[in-house]
C-alpha cells in the first residue's frame, strides 16, 4: 500500500513540475517576443473627417524573429504627434490583409503580418494640432510620430501575456525609400 502511495505521490509531482516547466518555458517565450519584434508603419490614411472626429486608418507590418507565433487580442496604444497626446487606439478587433474583421490577430513565428488599425481623434485636438504641426513642418522640421502601449497576446496551450509596444517615427522617415527588411 505504502508502495502504491509513493507511486502516485511520484507521479503527481513529475506531473506539477512538468506542468510549471511548460508554463515558464512559454512565459520565457512571450518575454523573448518582445525582443524579437520589429514594427514599421505600411501606411496611414484618414478614413472619416467630421466635425465631431477624425478617424485615421493605420496598417502595421509586424516582423517576427522569433519561432513563437503569438495571438494578439488585445491592442491598446496612445498615439502622440509631436509630443501632444492625439488619440488612442485600443482594438479588441482587427482585420488582417484578407480585411476580415476577428477577435484576434496572429504574428506568424519568422515572418511578417499585417495589420490594420483605426484610430478616432476629437476635432479640437486636430485644429490645435495641425496648426502647430503645419508651422513646424513650412518651418523645416521634421514631424515626429509615437505608438506607445501594449499587447495582450496568448501562445500555445492558452499561456497569456503583455507585451509592452513602443514604435516612433517622423514624416521624413515614412515618406524615404524603405530600406527595412519589413
Amino acid at each position: 500500500m505504502k508502495g502504491k502511495v509513493i507511486i502516485i505521490g511520484s507521479i503527481l509531482l513529475a506531473a506539477a513540475l512538468a506542468g510549471m516547466g511548460i508554463y515558464y518555458y512559454y512565459q520565457y517565450q512571450i518575454d523573448l517576443l518582445q525582443n524579437h519584434l520589429d514594427y514599421r508603419i505600411k501606411s496611414f490614411k484618414p478614413t472619416q473627417i467630421s466635425a465631431k472626429e477624425a478617424k485615421i486608418e493605420f496598417t502595421f507590418l509586424i516582423e517576427n524573429k522569433s519561432t513563437l507565433q503569438a495571438k494578439v487580442l488585445l491592442l491598446y496604444l496612445e498615439v502622440y504627434v509631436n509630443n501632444e497626446k492625439v488619440g488612442i487606439i485600443e482594438n479588441k478587433t482587427f482585420k488582417g490583409i484578407d480585411q476580415v474583421e476577428r477577435d484576434y490577430f496572429v504574428i506568424v513565428a519568422k515572418g511578417i503580418s499585417e495589420v490594420h488599425l483605426e484610430t478616432t481623434i476629437l476635432p479640437p485636438v486636430i485644429l490645435s494640432e495641425a496648426l502647430h504641426t503645419l508651422i513646424t513642418y513650412l518651418n523645416g522640421s521634421d514631424i515626429s510620430f509615437k505608438l506607445s502601449g501594449y499587447a495582450k497576446v496568448e501562445v500555445d496551450l492558452g499561456i497569456k501575456g503583455t507585451i509592452p509596444f513602443s514604435y516612433e517615427t517622423s514624416l521624413k522617415e515614412m515618406m524615404a525609400p524603405k530600406t527595412l527588411n519589413i
